[in-house]
């Protein structure tokens, strides 16, 4: 009996025209799923490359039809996002990370809201340290002294979370 192959989905194509974070960055993590196994860097360009479409396109031949060669992927990403990422939604989702709380919600409703914006900004250009303050910030009072307390400097925002929740039980 043979057993059927799953089949990858291909990531949308990307015009440049909706530049809203969320597509872009959507559009980014469906590229990297799409090209993981590839290890040539000029394949994974190209192959980014082959989604793009009108205005995106266009940018795509005036940056690299002259060059010499193409850059890394990693290199193309970076470009790309400084081309369709507006730094006004990145300014936006830092200013809601600075202001969230963790209110009436348990803090892993907490976390899960503010790693969503953490993704959206990209999770490769937050600073985490700056993250962790600001995820520390809108906990609670009694669950941040806990957390404070309690928490190394070396906790992720999902230990963190973890360390927080615990509380949160144990006071519901």
């Amino acid at each position: 009996m043979m057993v059927p192959t799953l089949k990858k989905a291909k990531p949308p194509p990307f015009s440049g025209e909706d530049t809203s974070l969320a597509i872009v960055n959507a559009w980014i993590f469906k590229i990297y799923a799409h090209i993981r196994a590839s290890t040539d860097e000029e394949e994974k360009v190209e192959t980014a490359a082959s989604f793009l479409t009108s205005m995106a396109e266009l940018w795509f031949m005036a940056k690299y039809a002259s060059a010499a060669w193409l850059p890394t992927f990693d290199e193309f990403i970076q470009a790309f996002k400084a081309r369709f990422t507006p730094a006004d939604d990145a300014r936006q989702l830092r200013l809601s990370i600075e202001n969230m709380t963790q209110g009436p919600c348990s803090v892993l409703e907490y976390h899960t809201e503010f790693q969503t914006v953490i993704s959206r900004i990209g999770e490769d250009v937050v600073d985490m340290d700056w993250a962790r303050l600001h995820f520390e910030r809108g906990l609670t009072a009694s669950i941040r002294r806990h957390v404070v307390i309690n928490g190394h400097l070396t906790d992720s925002l999902d230990d963190l979370a973890a360390l927080g929740q615990r509380v949160f039980d144990v006071n519901r």
